[in-house]
């Protein structure tokens, strides 16, 4: 954690004791109850931002277990474009077999 991606929606999984319940909370709350030793949670966000979740299990007698964190930055913006500086001329004509380039970023 964190996961970054620039994608609207996070797919969770995760694996849990059978017949238990996991609770997500945080940037979403969703529960799910588990039938294959499995859970899986798919959240979507259509901003950028970061979302931080918790997951805990719970088993039958109420008892819950310490919770499993996860943040997701979602980012959809590029970064700039890199800046030449050298050589100065664009077009660049040369004879020579190597050219020197040099920049930031």
């Amino acid at each position: 954690s964190p996961y970054y991606s620039n994608g609207s929606t996070l797919d969770i999984a995760g694996s849990c004791a059978l017949g238990n319940r996991v609770i997500m909370s945080g940037s979403a709350s969703a529960q799910a109850i588990c039938s294959t030793s499995g859970f899986s949670f798919q959240v979507a966000n259509a901003s950028d931002g970061t979302y931080s979740f918790s997951f805990t299990q719970v088993n039958q007698a109420g008892t819950s277990s310490s919770p499993a964190t996860l943040s997701w930055i979602r980012d959809t913006l590029s970064p700039a474009a890199p800046t030449i500086a050298q050589p100065l001329l664009n077009p660049y004509y040369s004879g020579d077999d190597s050219i020197e380039l040099s920049g930031s970023c």
